[in-house]
This record gives C-alpha cells, sequence and structure tokens, in this order.
C-alpha cells in the first residue's frame, strides 16, 4: 500500500514540475514579444512592431500610422522595467508590466513611468499583444 501512494506523489510532483517548467517558458515567451514591441518602438521599426500587435487588436489596424507619427517627432527610450504574470490560460494571458519612456531628441516631452496591464493572446502558435489598460503613469526626470 505504501509503495502505491509513493508512486501517486511522484506522479503528482512530476506534474506540477511540468506544470511549472510549462508556465516559465510561457512567461519567458510573452516577455520577448514585450521586449521586441519595445525595441521596436526603439529602433522605429513599425512593420516589427506591428508583428507583435494580434491581428484582433482594437489597435491593430492604426499602429503603423502612429508609429510613423511617433517616429517622425521623437526618438525614445523604452526600458521594461518589471514583468509579473496575473493570470496564464493556454491561449490568453494577462501581464502586469511597468515600462519608461524617456525622450532622446525632439519637441518637449514628458518623461514616463507606466504600469500596465497587458492582455495576450495567442494568434499562429505566437503570443501576440490584444490589449492594453495603463493603470498607472508617473513623471519621471
Amino acid at each position: 500500500m505504501k509503495k502505491h501512494y509513493s508512486l501517486q506523489l511522484i506522479f503528482l510532483f512530476i506534474g506540477f514540475t511540468s506544470i511549472a517548467q510549462t508556465k516559465a517558458v510561457e512567461e519567458d515567451l510573452i516577455k520577448r514579444v514585450l521586449k521586441t514591441n519595445l525595441a521596436a518602438l526603439e529602433k522605429e521599426d513599425a512593420k516589427l512592431e506591428q508583428s507583435t500587435i494580434h491581428s484582433k487588436s482594437p489597435f491593430y489596424a492604426s499602429t503603423p500610422e502612429q508609429a510613423k507619427q511617433l517616429f517622425e517627432k521623437y526618438d525614445l527610450k523604452y526600458d521594461l522595467l518589471s514583468f509579473k504574470m496575473v493570470q496564464l490560460y493556454e491561449d490568453s494571458a494577462s501581464v502586469e508590466i511597468t515600462q519608461s519612456v524617456k525622450k532622446i531628441q525632439g519637441p518637449p516631452f514628458q518623461n514616463t513611468k507606466m504600469t500596465i496591464l497587458q492582455i495576450m493572446k495567442m494568434e499562429k502558435g505566437e503570443w501576440k499583444i490584444l490589449n492594453s489598460r495603463i493603470d498607472k503613469v508617473e513623471k519621471i526626470p
């Protein structure tokens, strides 16, 4: 009887370990998408930025034009300061990030630190940004 319980505990441990590893992999993949998005903005690469946005996102169609307008006016630096997984499902997730945006060149601009809830959704096997909600904005020097 003890062997039966021991095997159950081993399989349970293996299952939890597998779930934890899968969650860590998915978190890493999502974090990479968010870093790619910020890097694309910093490099002023509208096509790369749009590749991180889900095609069903409400801002998918307007992203290239908005990026073009931003790139024409400013040279900005973006940093991902923190990343926290809020919820993770098979094909969707929500993460809370804190990012900073600082002006390098351009007209007057307020440098900011923002806390954003990013809603992520799988599209063709890749994580993409579906929507965003800015929860907090702080002015920084």
